[in-house]
């Protein structure tokens, strides 16, 4: 009994290892693709249309944010979609990332935008990042470990302030790792179907009522 017990968690270790492989090797073909994005404004148009704009549409609506409300991105990139649309919008933005070189060329496309003046980058590790000055809190897709992370965050978390991540559904759960909102919190949560297998999930942190 004890040998099958071991056997199974052998083989549970092995196979969770091989999947962060693939999941590791995944980020690096898109972070690719961004920095292809970056560089080439029609690809980056297009990426933006079909992935992105709707997407952060519904992710405002289903946070309520006013248009004053200030916004960090954990998981910004080489190519910062979400901080351009965000600013676009007339949001400010801080995207933050732990690759030097995706802040470096995310950096250089937002003054060739002329976007300085609403988004700004800083090299950091997700589990560093302080959130106190922020209104929405917001993760990418990719973003690795996301529930200690998240987690991280709502421990930050104050009266107020709101926090997304999204998920991936259906096939791309086999590329990404899907984060129930039961697993990090009991605060009240919602949630939104995206395009291509996409789900944002947005948690507030309200006022408690006497």
């Amino acid at each position: 009994m004890k040998k099958e017990i071991n056997t199974e968690a052998s083989l549970i270790s092995f196979f969770s290892e091989k999947l962060l492989c693939i999941v590791e090797f995944f980020l690096k073909i898109v972070k690719k693709l961004e920095h292809v994005g970056n560089r080439f404004s029609f690809f980056r148009k297009l990426y933006c249309n079909l992935f992105y704009k709707k997407m952060i549409e519904r992710e405002l609506e289903l946070a309520e944010l006013n248009q004053t409300g200030r916004i960090l991105h954990i998981g910004s990139g080489p190519l910062p979609l979400t901080a351009i649309i965000l600013a676009e919008n007339g949001y400010d933005v801080t995207g933050i990332d732990n690759d030097p070189k995706a802040i470096t060329v995310a950096q250089d496309l937002i003054t060739e935008l002329g976007l300085d003046s609403k988004i700004d980058f800083k090299l950091i590790e997700g589990m560093e990042v302080e959130v106190s000055d922020f209104d929405l809190i917001l993760f990418s897709l990719h973003v690795i470990p996301k529930k200690e992370i998240v987690k991280e965050v709502l421990c930050q978390l104050q009266e107020g302030q709101r926090l997304i991540y999204r998920n991936p559904n259906g096939l791309l759960e086999l590329l990404y790792p899907k984060l129930e909102p039961a697993e990090v919190t009991e605060l009240p949560t919602g949630e939104v179907k995206q395009s291509f297998g996409k789900q944002s999930v947005v948690i507030t942190k309200k006022s408690v009522k006497k």
